[in-house]
């Protein structure tokens, strides 16, 4: 069985803009293997201040990353009827 990749939707917007998820890194100012493990698995969690610079690199306002990021989340595949909860806590 293929490893889902948590947040491929991201994989793929980078992609669109011509980016990698070592431009990722860069952006965020962390390691390669960081920003891939955020990619595969959601891992560490996103910070404000990532979250923003995603957005922006994005072109994509904060709410619909917040839609994006929480329908992609492990925690909404566990309780899918709770994906508004997985909203408010960020």
């Amino acid at each position: 069985m293929p490893e889902k990749i948590v947040h491929k939707w991201l994989r793929d917007a980078l992609a669109d803009k011509g980016l990698r998820q070592k431009d990722l890194a860069k952006l965020w100012g962390v390691t390669e293997p960081i920003a891939s493990r955020f990619i595969q698995n959601g891992e560490p969690r996103l910070t404000w201040d990532r979250a923003v610079a995603l957005a922006d690199t994005l072109d994509m306002d904060m709410n619909t990353l917040r839609r994006r990021m929480a329908l992609a989340s492990p925690r909404s595949e566990q309780a899918p009827n709770k994906v508004e909860q997985v909203l408010e806590e960020w």
